[in-house]
Formats: structure tokens, sequence, C-alpha cells
């Protein structure tokens, strides 16, 4: 019997991010009840991880249930707080002042989120990992990015990975917006500023941007603890700060959002994939607390809930309880049933809401009629109080969790940011029209005087049916095509079938594949000059010669490696004739090419990062030879490059071996026009092993597969047997031990 699918998730224990891993797996138990799941994190999240799991259970009783590998040590947030007992209050900085010093320090409290742990806790919690992959063995991982053992893990195993974020698609995106719009239009996470960002405040959103992103990058702590981990592991570990703040990221990364809900974008970058809110479900309230659904069920109630990190001091529980007193005494008999108040409260401090408290002299007679609760505690799900149908106001922080459930559940809200991440949820709230900002001069604090308006305004106020109606509306846009956390695993369960369809597909053997589908395989040429290389007549073909021919072969005084003269010619750049100038077939603009010759690889990026950001740039930047979508990293551009031009050399001495590299096999399946397998010794990866990859008909674009050679040759199979309608391209993404292949050549020459 086959061994079941198995599926790995790799995520930190803080809700805001395990809650969309665990509606996933409720989700995930339902469509697939065979997959074998295995959830890797800390000990701080295993009272709500099996929660969650026992009501998934019930929904989907016949499927295996999901395994918990528990992380010895301690979590992000353990960590954080151990380091810095205020680190909460640094990252609530609000970033709209010209203090550098604010801005560097939330900065590089962000970046410590990137990096919490020191080397030592690092290297034992990725030994960990280590010893749990090898058990486990998954067709596929799930990796929360703010994880950093575990992307490093995914990265140096070469393993099958998404990232799963509940982000917004501006966070994701607004570096590929036209026109440097993430400068001038898109509001500086931390800032609070309206979108489209006013005319006035352009020159300081420019400049909170470029600070932050500075101080972030040049974090002193966050390189030493890189470096000491590099020594003990001896690779380079993987972080947000390298996976995707320097670089968009490199493999899919499925979000807890969607496009309707988030500011208007000009560009969605292809790697994303917008799911919409993924809500963690739970079980209804008569379930868990009969008496607090019988309670709701008395009145309009607003719900007042900051998130599990904020925790309010005794001055600002005052502030919000005189907010409170300031609508409860706008209400009438004509506003309709009464109003109560259920707020979930956790205390900075030793105080109280009881008798002779000053919270309980602010709102005294309706804590005497019961209509104001305070706890510290609900044993209901945040979204199960929302979806009573009782709540009329929900009060919270703008965290994604938090903002997600309101707007789901079709309920208005006042937000009162609290994080420098947080301040961009009221802006969309009233973009959208769903709510309000409830602190936008006090901010991180709240003050009677403006959330008090606030609430009135929400709840009682001349648009408040009109947003309750609109905030309706949103909730109908939130499930469109279905529901967040359902279309999110049914994205995980694509991605592990592209993986296991080649390697699950039967074993045929050469015997089993007719003699005469293929011609005999043939020669290539050695020519590394594309210039001049021997190709076929195809327009395509003679295009890109030409535009190669036409590029400068040199800049100050240094030769342009040939390869990135073909990367160059074959997105449509060309020379304009004059030495060293090169335009953009998107814009027409001549970058700066400082860099283009530059012979340290990881310098050679200024052309390249132009290319990727045009702001005409072409929706699709495939190779217009075969059509599949191209990387800007050297070795994929050197690979594609051999690909379409047998023999091309590397000249960029990164560390390929120019000489021994295998010949590389062409043939014709079923009337195909051309099929390619590259295949290419890279000195980067350990000695023995090769790349070899996809193909455009049978696996994402995006996927990388290590692959064996019982895999490339069942991917060869399946070509054959399909017909082949198209050409099909394989082109170089995963690494090959010698031995599979040799195995593979063996294979094709005997086709």
């Amino acid at each position: 019997m086959d061994r079941p699918r198995r599926l790995l998730l790799l995520t930190n224990s803080e809700l805001g991010a395990a809650n969309i891993f665990l509606a996933a797996i409720h989700e995930l138990m339902q469509l697939d009840p065979q997959l074998e799941i295995h959830v890797v994190s800390f000990a701080n999240i295993a009272k709500v991880y099996h929660s969650a799991v026992d009501y998934a259970a019930k929904a989907a009783p016949h499927a295996r249930p999901p395994v918990f590998h528990q992380l010895e040590g301690r979590s992000l947030s353990q960590v954080l707080v151990a380091r810095n007992p205020r680190f909460w209050d640094v990252m609530s900085n609000r970033l709209g002042g010209l203090n550098p010093f604010t801005i560097a320090a939330t900065a590089r409290a962000t970046s410590g989120i990137f990096i919490p742990w020191d080397a030592a806790d690092f290297v034992a919690i990725y030994r960990q990992l280590e010893a749990i992959l090898k058990e486990v063995r998954p067709d596929f991982t799930v990796l929360d990015p703010c994880f950093a053992p575990g992307w490093t893990l995914c990265e140096r195993e070469k393993l099958d990975y998404v990232l799963f974020m509940p982000n917004t698609v501006k966070e994701l995106s607004v570096g590929s917006q036209p026109r440097g719009q993430a400068l001038w239009k898109y509001p500086t996470m931390g800032t609070g500023f309206r979108f489209p960002v006013p005319w006035y405040q352009i020159p300081l959103n420019i400049y909170c941007g470029l600070a932050f992103f500075i101080a972030l990058i040049t974090d002193p702590r966050a390189a030493r603890v890189a470096k000491e981990v590099q020594e003990e592991l001896g690779f380079k570990i993987t972080t947000m700060k390298e996976g995707g703040v320097l670089q968009v990221p490199q493999v899919p990364v499925i979000l807890g959002c969607r496009q309707e809900l988030d500011f208007p974008m000009a560009v969605v970058p292809d790697f994303l994939r917008p799911c919409g809110p993924i809500v963690r479900p739970g079980p209804a309230i008569g379930e868990t607390d009969p008496v607090l659904e019988k309670w709701l069920a008395r009145g309009r109630t607003v719900y007042i809930n900051m998130g599990t990190l904020r925790r309010y001091a005794e001055d600002e529980a005052v502030e919000m309880a005189k907010a409170l007193r300031m609508l409860l005494d706008r209400v009438t008999p004509s506003d309709g049933s009464p109003l109560q108040i259920l707020w979930k409260l956790k205390k900075e401090g030793d105080y109280s809401a009881k008798e002779g408290s000053k919270l309980y002299s602010i709102l005294q007679r309706e804590v005497d009629e019961y209509r104001v609760r305070i706890a510290d505690w609900l044993e209901a799900e945040p979204s199960a109080i929302l979806e009573s149908g009782h709540v009329v106001c929900s009060v919270n922080h703008g965290g994604a969790s938090s903002w997600y459930e309101a707007l789901c559940a079709g309920v208005p809200q006042v937000i009162l940011p609290v994080w420098s991440d947080t301040y961009e949820a009221p802006r969309r709230a009233e973009l959208l029209g769903v709510g309000c900002w409830g602190n936008p001069t006090s901010a991180p604090k709240c003050a009677a005087v403006e959330v008090g308006p606030a609430l009135i305004d929400v709840v009682l106020g001349p648009k408040a049916a009109q947003m309750r109606a609109r905030a309706r509306e949103v909730a109908a846009i939130c499930v469109r095509g279905g529901l967040g956390r359902t279309k999110a695993a049914k994205e995980i369960l694509k991605f592990i079938s592209a993986k296991t369809s080649s390697s699950n597909a039967v074993n045929l053997t050469m015997e089993s594949v007719e003699k005469d589908a293929l011609p005999a395989t043939t020669e290539t040429t050695k020519d590394h000059d594309l210039a001049n290389s021997n190709l076929s007549d195809s327009r395509a073909l003679e295009t890109i010669r030409e535009r190669y021919r036409s590029l400068p072969e040199e800049h100050e005084g240094m030769p342009i490696p040939p390869v990135t003269r073909y990367f160059l010619a074959i997105h449509g750049f060309e020379g304009t004739g004059a030495p060293n100038v090169i335009k953009c077939p998107c814009c027409g603009k001549e970058p700066r090419q400082r860099s283009l010759a530059d012979p340290n690889p990881s310098r050679r990026n200024y052309f390249q990062f132009h290319w990727a950001r045009c702001p005409r740039k072409r929706s699709s930047c495939s190779c217009e030879v075969c059509g599949i979508g191209t990387s800007s990293r050297v070795d994929w551009r050197l690979h594609h490059l051999r690909a379409h031009f047998p023999g091309f050399e590397n000249e960029e001495g990164r560390g390929h071996a120019r000489d021994k590299s295998p010949p590389i096999v062409q043939y014709n399946p079923c009337g195909a026009e051309e099929v390619v397998i590259a295949a290419v010794f890279d000195a980067e990866e350990e000695p023995g092993c090769m790349c070899v990859v996809e193909t455009s008909n049978t696996i994402p674009r995006d996927d990388h597969d290590r692959l064996t050679a019982n895999g490339v040759m069942n991917i060869i199979v399946n070509e054959i047997q399909q017909g082949a309608p198209e050409p099909v391209y394989v082109s170089i993404v995963a690494c090959m031990e010698a031995h599979e292949y040799r195995t593979l050549l063996s294979f094709v020459e005997g086709i």
C-alpha cells in the first residue's frame, strides 16, 4: 500500500501567524482526509492547537489526525521580550515624524522579529527541524516566513514549499508598483498616512520609507547573529530580510487577503496567491459559553478586543471607560434595543473593575445592570462572538485576525492601532466605508476625546446605518468564490498534487516506451558564442541573436559577461548604437548600468532591479523562445541559456565547472517541436551534484523540485503519452546527484 501524502507545516506559535495555519488544517482534513499533516511549532500554541484540531475532527471524523511536533526552546515573542522587556513599546512607535532614532529603533525591532534568536538558540532549533524532516520526509512544506530556522531548512534542503502569510497584498507587492509609487503614493508602514498619500506628506513619507529600509537592512545585531549561525552550520541562513525584503520571494506566497479589501494596486506580482481572509473556525458560542450567548441576545453589543499582546495600564483603561461613558450617555429609547459592552481587557499592572475601582466609578450604572461585562478571558472564539448577529461595533487594534474576523462577520469597526504594522488598518476601514480610526492623534494609546466620538459615529451617528450596510456588502466580498481558508487549502493541495503526480507516477521503464516514438539523440554544438550559434531559422531566435549583437560587450573597460547580455537580449533589451548604452524595452529609458560589468555577482543587480520594477514592464516576463517564466538569478539564466543555445559556457567565473558540463540531449516526442533536458554540473552544490528540472506542461513554473532520475523519467513518459501538444522545455532549478544523472542519461539515450 502506498504511503499517504505528507504535508509539513512550519510556523511560529504567535496566533497572528499561526491562526491561518490552524484554519487551513481545518479545511485540509475535510478536503483530503487521507493527507498526513505534520505541524511544527512551540509549546505555547499547544492548547490552542489541540482545541482547533479537536474541532476540526468533528467536521472530518474520518480524517487522519494531524501530528504535532513540539520544538524545545523559547518562541519568537518569548525571546523578544526576554531580550527587551519594552520590546512591544518600541514596536508601537508611530513613524510619522522626523525623529531618526524612533524610525531606527522600530526598524531594528522589526529586524528582531525576522531573526529573534541568538546563534545558539537558532542552531538548536534548526537541528530539531533537521531531525523532524528526516523522520517525516514530507512531500510538501508550508512555511511561516517569520520562522527563520524553518526557511533556512527549506532552502538548504531544497524542499518543495510555499510561504503562507496573513499579510495584505500591498505589503508584498508595493515594490512592484510603477513610477516609484511605493514612495509617494502608498503610505509607508507605521506612518498612518492616508491613501493616496497627500501631496504635502509625500516628502515625509519618502523620508520615513528610506530611513526605515536602511535601518532594517543594516541592523548590526541581525548581521552578527547571521554570521555566527553561518559559522556554526557552515552555510548562510534565510530570513525575511534575505527572502522578502532585499528581493521578492522566489517561491509562491499564499496570502490571507484579497485585492478588493486592500489599497488599489496597479500590479499584483505573479508569485502572490491571494485567497481572501482566512478566519479560524470555532464552535458556536452556545457550545462554549451558553451564558454569554444569552447575554448577547439581550441587545446590541459593542465588542472590545485588543488582541493577545496588547495590555492596558490603568490610566489607558480609564480613558477607554470614559469613551464608553460618552457612548452610553448618547443612547436614547428611540435608538432601539439597549446597548451593552463586552470588553476583553488584558491588564498591565494590578487593578480591577470591581466596586471601588476607577473603572467601576465610571461605568457603575451599566455594570450594576449587567450591561457592561469586563473580563480578561472569554471562552468563546472572537469570530463566534462577532458572528452571533448581536455585535454592532468591533473595537480592535487592526491586527490581521481581528480585522478580518470583523470584516467577514459584517461588523463595523473602530480601530485603535497599537503596532507599527497596524496603522494602515483604519485607513483601509475608511476606504472601504466599514469603520473609522479611533485614536488618530493619541495612537498607540487612546484618549476618550477621540475614541468616544468615533464610537458614537459608528454606532449611533447619521452614517451608522450606511456603515452597517456597507459592512455586510464587504462581508459578501470576503467569501466571494469561497471561504479564504478553503481556497488556501485547495491551493496547498494543488501544489502537493503537482509535486506528487510525477514522483508517484507509474514507474515505466525504457522497454515500456515505444522505440519509434522519438528520433535518435543528436550531438550538440560546443560553440558558446550566441552571435554565431548554429541555431534554427526561427524568427524569435534570430531576433534575439540580433539584439545580442547590438548590446555593448564592455562597460567602463570591463567585459559584460555573455550570460548577462543574453539575459538582456531574451527580454527585449537592445543597444542604442552608443557605447555602453542599453535601452529598456518597456519604458524606453536608459537605466544606470554601473553594476552591469561588475565581476562580483552579488553586486550585478542594478539593471535587473530596473527590469523587475519597470513601470511599463510587460505583465508576462517570459522567455521569448519558449514562454517559460524567467528568473533574474544568474545560475537560472545560465542554465536556461544552455537549453536554447547548446554548448554556451559560463564566462562569469561564478563557480560553474566550464569543462565538465555533460552534453545537452534533444529529442522530439510525438511530433513536438523540441524537448530539451539540460544538465549542468554546479560547483556551488555539493561535489557530484547536478541540476535538472521542470517542464512547462507538467509542473508549475514556480515549483522547485529535487528530482530523482526516476522522477524525470516519469515526466518524460507522461509527456510522450500525452502527445506533448506544445514545445516542452526542461529548464534548471533542481538538484540531482551525479549517479542519478547517469541513470537518466542512459534512459534518454536508450529512447
